[in-house]
């Protein structure tokens, strides 16, 4: 297998995991009111909504130590 096969191999694990993340954050965090998200002040589901943000799948909106509250990226 070749450097670029296994690029290409992790990046597509990578994408997998962050999809599978984003099921659970819409699943636990999705704030019905509103549309946002909300970590309920979970560590857990904070860490993952900013691993969501750095990857550009949420915005982030507000924060307060464990506290997060973002928004769906949606691509246009």
């Amino acid at each position: 297998m070749s450097d670029r096969d296994i690029l290409v191999d992790l990046q597509a694990q990578v994408a997998e995991l962050l999809d599978t993340l984003a099921d659970v954050i819409q699943q636990a965090c999705y704030l019905e009111r509103d549309g946002d998200l909300d970590s309920m002040a979970l560590s857990a589901y904070a860490d993952g909504i900013r691993l969501l943000a750095e990857h550009g799948r949420v915005e982030i909106i507000d924060e307060a130590g464990r506290r997060v509250i973002a928004k769906w990226v949606r691509d246009e």
